[in-house]
């Protein structure tokens, strides 16, 4: 039961929380933390540590796998998929409340190809690719009131790079440290031209780069070498987390006496921005087993997602009303997103996470219908000691 408890839950809660607030003090423009604690806020940015910690957990998924990739994928999609498409449905009543979805307009093609792109890329951009731009914009909303569901596409894309990454051959032929060094080399490289580029053309192809799956893969990474290699150096970071912590304080120091960079600006890498995030990676994961029993005050509830999906639309609700400035603002800020998640977790992704053995066993039946052999478990070189917890990343 030890190797079941863990701080997962609670590390993506606190990531949550981190993004909330960084957006809402910017939309907002509400009062915000003051040197010197500040840096903390800035030296754990909640994105880079929800890829960094579905690094670790999907990995472990796809290699723990006994209904092959599929399972893995049906999985994944499990998780995300039906809370993402209920909080698109909210959004469109918000936006049909404020006049920006006539509802006329829910009868036509346009509409149903906008639907088809956003609900399977994970983002607004792909629906707009697909179907136009849908609403009208040029009243209460004037713009898509979520800003933040590039990373659902992003983490869908990675999603899909793991099998790559990880494949069986690949294992087979112990070429995983090739796989992993190749993609990420790639990747970082692809980011650090993407940023030159962005500052010589903001509006061109740069900055569209930077923030794609192949410039952030590296970031993903992190946790996905750890967690192939788990079984080898998990004696180096389990219960170890302060160690790491100060090892990555201590080189974020670093970095803002030499270069003036504080923030971990992931996106936009300079020098030592690739080995802070694999020292944040590290003391995630180490936290992660450190303390085990801090996350048994959640019980098991993970409103994590609920929090990131729910928090903007209700800061973009408030920024359009021109509401902002005032202090008590960051009460609702973290309870009306917070009560929202509530209901996402209990009424939607927690049963539809409930389906995932049902899954499993429908993959692997339909596997023997087809070929009339049983399926066995994938071949795994990490020791697997799968967190219950975990398993709902």
């Amino acid at each position: 039961m030890k190797d079941h408890q863990n701080n997962f839950d609670l590390l993506r809660l606190l990531a949550a929380l981190q993004v909330v607030y960084m957006h809402a003090a910017e939309w907002l423009k509400l009062p915000v933390i003051q040197p010197p604690l500040s840096w903390a806020p800035n030296l754990f940015p909640g994105v880079a540590v929800f890829f960094v910690i579905s690094g670790f957990l999907v990995t472990r998924s796809f290699l723990a796998s006994k209904s092959g990739t599929a399972g893995y994928l049906v999985r994944r999609g499990l998780r995300i998929y039906p809370g993402l498409w209920v909080h698109f449905g909210v959004i469109f009543i918000m936006l049909a409340v404020a006049g920006a979805l006539p509802l006329s307009r829910l009868a036509s093609a346009a509409f149903w190809r906008w639907i088809a792109g956003a609900f399977v890329m994970g983002s607004d951009p792909w629906g707009n690719l697909f179907g136009g731009i849908i609403f009208d914009y040029s009243g209460f909303y004037r713009d898509f009131p979520s800003g933040v569901l590039w990373t659902i596409t992003v983490e869908l894309i990675f999603y899909l790079l793991v099998p790559i990454a990880f494949a069986g051959v690949i294992r087979k032929r112990n070429l995983v440290w090739l796989s992993i060094a190749t993609l990420a080399t790639v990747s970082l490289t692809l980011a650090l031209l993407a940023n030159r580029w962005a500052i010589e053309s903001p509006n061109g192809i740069g900055g569209k780069l930077r923030s794609s799956p192949a410039a952030l893969f590296w970031v993903f990474l992190v946790g996905a070498t750890m967690s192939f290699y788990w079984k080898g150096i998990r004696k180096y970071v389990e219960g170890q987390a302060w160690k790491w912590l100060l090892a990555y304080v201590a080189l974020s120091q670093l970095d803002y006496y030499l270069f003036h960079q504080q923030v971990l600006d992931f996106i936009k890498p300079t020098l030592l921005t690739a080995p802070r995030v694999v020292l944040l990676g590290i003391a995630v994961i180490s936290f992660a087993y450190s303390w085990r029993r801090l996350a048994s005050v959640l019980r098991g509830v993970d409103l994590s997602y609920g929090i990131y999906l729910y928090h903007m639309p209700f800061i973009a609700t408030l920024y359009y009303a021109n509401v902002s400035s005032h202090w008590w603002l960051w009460l609702l800020a973290y309870a009306v997103p917070t009560f929202v998640a509530a209901m996402s977790w209990h009424f939607v992704e927690k049963p539809c996470l409930s389906l995932k053995g049902k899954a499993d066993e429908l993959v692997v039946g339909l596997r023997q219908w087809n070929f009339g052999l049983p399926s066995k478990p994938a071949a795994s070189s990490v020791n697997l000691d799968a967190p219950k917890q975990a398993e709902i990343d």
